[in-house]
């Protein structure tokens, strides 16, 4: 359930109720195997779009912009400010590090 998951998520957009119709079940039936799984949609969404921002972050043709779009964010700044809080670090800082 989880692999097929990580494979649905990955459309940044997609409401639960789209994710639930792509994997065939009612979104209640999704949240309660999420819960089984001791996880939630935000969660899972969320996590997906950390690891892709790392990849995005390390290809050095991607401008923030770019990434910000890709993930689903309005704007490069809102992208920063979530990075921010998954990392501590400002996208900035993570880029200095490398």
């Amino acid at each position: 359930m989880q692999d097929l998951l990580h494979c649905e998520v990955p459309n940044y957009g997609r409401s639960i109720e789209e994710l639930a119709g792509a994997l065939l079940m009612s979104v209640s039936s999704l949240k309660r195997k999420l819960a089984q799984l001791d996880s939630n949609f935000q969660h899972i969404k969320n996590s997906e779009r950390f690891n892709r921002a790392i990849q995005l972050l390390d290809d050095e043709r991607m401008t923030l912009d770019n990434i910000a779009d890709t993930l689903g964010y309005n704007n490069s700044s809102n992208f920063s400010v979530v990075f921010k809080g998954w990392t501590g670090y400002s996208t900035t800082q993570y880029l200095n590090k490398k």
